[in-house]
């Protein structure tokens, strides 16, 4: 006799959602990431993470919370359907915010840079005029500096990826990271990956998925960055600080990534980055 007890609404639309992503993952050529992604929707609801489903009555996976690693999992296969890009600079204009107020870093001015893929680099400080940075050449990964070719061989593969930025970060310019600080360290290089850097989609891709595996990582749920705009807020730990970031999973964009101590954090607020053909 059949003593199973039956499926609540919840757990009814889960599974429901879980055949749809393995039904989706059998055309795709990460087949097997998303059905790892879909099962780990079934292991760990409940653990973070808000579904990204109109949160009405009709709705009924709106109400619970699903994993970390299901956000994401859409992030990067929104990034990996992003068009490249190309231009002559590589732009970037962000805000940053710096502990308990400090002013030396510019705190709340939109900071702009442009590099080619030479490594020349261009900037402008809020209105100021745009200047040459005679010192600063090529790009910097877990404070290494690289050029743009070793940038573009980065590995799209989750794994590979982040062993790559591992070495990197052992053999970084600014002196050794303490062993039990160098996998928050990688974390935060990889942000700076997903956000700052003039890497593929396929490689913003592999960033967003190796994220997944980092211990620790909870959804904190829908969140407003400092620019008013909506994304879903992810956390992961770091030692006694934690790295916070905002990010719009149906774009595969990070809005802000925040780290440090309650009440003594730095944000970055990215405003823009992408290739242009126009210095200024």
């Amino acid at each position: 006799m059949n003593t199973q007890t039956p499926l609540d609404p919840f757990e009814t639309a889960l599974l429901a959602e879980l055949r749809r992503v393995v039904q989706q993952g059998s055309a795709r050529r990460h087949r097997g990431r998303d059905l790892l992604a879909a099962a780990a929707v079934l292991a760990v609801v409940g653990l973070g993470a808000t579904w990204l489903l109109p949160s009405d009555d009709s709705n009924p996976l709106a109400p619970r919370e699903a994993a970390a690693a299901t956000v994401l999992t859409q992030a990067a296969e929104a990034a990996a359907d992003r068009p490249a890009g190309q231009g002559i600079y590589w732009h970037t204009s962000m805000v940053r915010t710096y502990p308990l107020g400090d002013q030396t870093g510019g705190n709340g001015r939109v900071d702009q840079a442009w590099v080619r893929k030479d490594g020349i680099h261009w900037f402008r400080y809020g209105d100021g005029p745009i200047k040459r940075d005679p010192e600063s050449q090529g790009f910097r990964v877990c404070d290494k500096g690289v050029d743009y070719e070793a940038l573009a061989a980065l590995p799209a593969e989750p794994t590979e990826l982040r062993a790559a930025l591992a070495r990197l970060m052992r053999n970084n310019d600014d002196g050794p990271v303490p062993s039990d600080a160098q996998q928050a360290f990688v974390t935060a290089c990889t942000v700076d990956l997903l956000s700052l850097l003039p890497v593929s989609p396929a490689v913003r891709a592999a960033g967003f998925r190796s994220l997944i595996a980092q211990p620790g990582a909870k959804n904190l749920g829908p969140a407003v960055d400092g620019r008013g705009r909506h994304g879903t807020e992810l956390e992961f730990p770091d030692g006694d600080d934690t790295l916070r970031v905002i990010l719009d999973p149906t774009t595969g964009l990070l809005l802000q990534s925040e780290s440090g101590t309650k009440g003594n954090t730095a944000r970055t607020l990215e405003l823009e980055a992408g290739w242009t053909n126009t210095l200024g």
